[in-house]
């Protein structure tokens, strides 16, 4: 029953992942993730998620934040999507730990949006996201 659940979610969900981000970040994405081989050519209609790194929810289309992304499939990776007033810096996480904290507390530290309770939630997300992604089970060799 709760796989059906599961499933049936997926499908009413579609929409709302498919619209929540302009066309242009989302070839942004899609080419961040086909240079470093974490989606193949066909990935043109790769379905993505994008919500808040704290959060969780949806981007939609926001001026600042730092969020999460991934494709909607199993044994991923998510990476960090940073806005900034329309630009989009990609925090890699295969990257090590350290780069990828100074890359969220650099930006932290520029846009004076977050007090700093929320930078220690937003370190404590990366921290967070770190080690799922040292869970995943990488598939390709």
């Amino acid at each position: 029953m709760k796989t059906i659940t599961i499933v049936i979610f997926f499908f009413i969900s579609i929409p709302v992942f498919s619209q929540t981000y302009p066309d242009s970040l989302k070839q942004v994405l899609i080419d961040f993730l086909l240079s470093i081989n974490d989606v193949s050519e066909d990935a043109k209609n790769t379905m993505l998620i994008v919500n808040d790194l704290v959060t969780y929810k949806e981007f939609k289309n926001q001026d600042y934040g730092i969020f999460r992304f991934c494709t909607l499939s199993t044994h991923v990776f998510t990476h960090i999507l940073l806005v900034s007033k329309g630009k989009y810096i990609i925090v890699n996480m295969y990257e090590p730990l350290e780069k990828s904290l100074y890359s969220v507390l650099e930006y932290l530290k520029l846009d004076k949006n977050y007090s700093k309770e929320d930078t220690v939630k937003y370190v404590e997300g990366v921290l967070k996201l770190h080690k799922i992604n040292s869970e995943v089970i990488p598939w390709k060799i």
